[in-house]
């Protein structure tokens, strides 16, 4: 797949090559990895490095829900902000140029992010990526305005994009950009119906155009509907 150029049509044929593999999957989280995995991987042209340099799959979650492991590491990481019914966007799936990308458990860095306004101020990438794909940060957190309806929101939000990504405010990791030759930035999500979110970031060595990252959109929500039936059979988690 050309990044500089991918298609709609080429956003379906990835998802369909991650649950081409669905019968060695033995979590979502397994599936969330192997879309990581595929999509570094179809962005290599010939012999040369993936286009994509590290792509990454985030879901949120209460606190309460997740592993023991996972709430270990939220907890080291945020310490005595968290609290039973703290909401966090969970690191699910990675990979990139460098080994240490490949796992999530040895990925250091936005592992665990808590959602809260006064986090999110801190995280001006995260907080971007969640204004530009259309979440809105009171629904997830369970605040939102009775006044408004929210009956249907589930399903595709937006595109988060960003480019170029040097000098630009919302990726604050500019020793990142500059060591790897980040260009663009492109990223996605869809809301699930029971609440939570599940978001899509891929870093890129070559300039995508807006209207190619927009081609982008489709991507989580094709994921689910074929990760639903591995949620039902399998859950979330391979392990704790």
């Amino acid at each position: 797949m050309n990044l500089a150029n991918f298609t709609e049509r080429d956003i379906e044929a990835v998802v369909n090559e991650v649950f081409a593999q669905k019968q060695a999957f033995h979590s979502v989280e397994d599936a969330y990895q192997q879309l990581a995995k595929t999509l570094v991987d179809v962005c290599k042209l010939s012999d040369k490095e993936s286009d994509l340099i590290l792509s990454r799959v985030y879901h949120s979650f209460d606190y309460a829900l997740l592993p023991d492991s996972l709430q270990q590491v939220a907890s080291d990481i945020w310490k005595d902000k968290i609290h039973e019914d703290s909401k966090l966007l969970v690191l699910t799936g990675t990979y990139g140029q460098e080994p240490a990308w490949r796992d999530r458990l040895t990925s250091q860095g936005h592992k665990a992010i808590l959602l809260s306004q006064e986090t999110l101020e801190d995280i001006p990438m995260v907080s971007r990526l969640l204004q530009q794909i259309g979440f809105d940060v009171g629904v997830l957190l369970g605040k939102a305005d009775p006044s408004v309806s929210y009956g249907g929101i589930a399903g595709t939000f937006g595109v988060f994009y960003v480019s170029p990504a040097l000098g630009s405010p919302y990726i604050p990791a500019q020793d990142f950009v500059t060591k790897y030759g980040v260009k663009s930035v492109i990223g996605t999500g869809v809301m699930l119906p029971q609440g939570d979110i599940s978001a899509y970031i891929g870093f890129s060595r070559v300039v995508i155009e807006d209207k190619t990252a927009s081609n982008i959109a489709s991507l989580m929500s094709l994921f689910w509907q074929n990760a639903y039936l591995i949620l039902e059979e399998h859950g979330m988690f391979t392990s704790n």
